[in-house]
């Protein structure tokens, strides 16, 4: 449980976050994140101007995916651990749960490097790509809230004396699911708080998703190097 290669494993989820906002951010240029009230050459432009450099962007951001595997897979056997062997069913929720969070974590890079590949094409094109990118990455936010839920339950029905994690790290991670519900309203929007890029639809949900996993990671490996730790029934 505490080999030195699943401790490795338990940071995955970080790897994840820095290589993914790399692309993202720093080499495709997507912060500010574009506007959704944008015309469709106003995105055209933005396509044509930076080809090259957003196609190399999302390579880093679809690549940053697979790091996200390994992480889910920690978070299972630390979930496993607190439920036992007989039913893990939150540890079996999460897994599934984040199996299906990295589909929707690669899609939107994919169809924004689409986008770029053929800046030729008609704008309408381009922003119809831009616009399904975006709305994949920021409603499609279930998996997530599921992922979150399954964590949170596990964590708090630990009977344990002394608990494999912390009771208030159940509780973040349920008031995280509960903090992703608003970005299903982004499709409602193109401006304010509730569009793709507002402050309620975009930046809260994603500063808690990228906490949770900082807490998730460290806890985790504190947890696999608990060797004392028995569940009960």
């Amino acid at each position: 449980m505490n080999s030195k290669f699943t401790l490795i494993c338990a940071w995955s989820g970080l790897a994840f976050g820095a290589v993914f906002i790399l692309g993202w951010f720093l080499i495709a240029g997507f912060l500010p994140p574009h506007l959704p009230s944008s015309t469709a050459n106003e995105i055209a432009e933005i396509y044509i101007n930076n080809a090259a450099q957003i196609r190399a962007g999302m390579m880093f951001c679809m690549m940053s995916t697979g790091l996200y595997a390994p992480w889910v897979a920690v978070l299972y056997l630390v979930l496993k651990r607190i439920e036992g062997d007989e039913a893990p069913i939150m540890a079996v929720t999460q897994v599934v749960s984040g199996t299906v969070g990295l589909i929707v974590f690669c899609l939107p890079p994919m169809i924004w490097a689409a986008a770029s590949y053929r800046v030729g094409r008609d704008p309408e094109l381009i922003l119809l790509l831009n616009d399904m990118a975006w709305l994949i990455l920021g409603t499609i936010v279930s998996p997530f809230i599921m992922q979150n839920l399954a964590i949170g339950i596990a964590i708090l029905r630990d009977k344990a004396s002394s608990p494999l994690m912390p009771r208030w790290l159940g509780f973040f991670n349920i008031w995280a699911a509960v903090i992703y519900v608003p970005a299903v309203l982004i499709p409602f929007f193109k401006s304010g708080p509730f569009a793709w890029n507002g402050v309620i639809a975009l930046w809260i949900p994603a500063s808690t998703f990228f906490c949770t996993v900082i807490l998730l990671s460290i806890y985790c490996r504190k947890a696999l190097l608990n060797k004392t730790y028995v569940s009960l029934p």
